[in-house]
């Protein structure tokens, strides 16, 4: 299977989602995957069309492939515009599965003052 589909079978690994910025697929987040997986995550990536869709459609997206994800537990990586989704995501709702998110690059000084603080246990 892709790493960039979703599993609807419970997995005992937890899942890293590694979410791409703008203008880049999900394909380069495939060194990472693979650093992942040897520590023992299962590395998803989520792709998008970045300059197709709305943050809040993307943040939708992310959203229903998190749900389809079969992980107990599943960390967030978000480059860049990715970072911007996730957020986008954790404003509107929270999967108990989630336990972090990391943002890489992410232009959220500004953007960070529009969302509702995160929830302490997702930082």
């Amino acid at each position: 299977m892709d790493d960039s589909t979703p599993s609807r079978h419970r997995h005992p690994k937890p899942a890293v989602i590694l979410v791409h910025g703008l203008w880049t697929p999900a394909a380069v987040f495939a060194l990472h995957s693979h650093w992942l997986q040897r520590r023992g995550y299962r590395p998803r990536r989520f792709g998008y069309p970045s300059v197709r869709a709305t943050l809040a459609q993307n943040a939708q997206a992310l959203k229903a492939f998190i749900e389809a994800t079969g992980a107990s537990d599943i960390h967030l990586v978000g480059h860049s515009m990715g970072g911007l989704i996730i957020l986008d995501l954790l404003a509107q709702s929270v999967d108990p599965r989630l336990r972090r998110a990391i943002l890489l690059g992410t232009p959220c000084l500004a953007a960070c003052r529009t969302f509702p603080a995160p929830d302490p246990n997702m930082l």
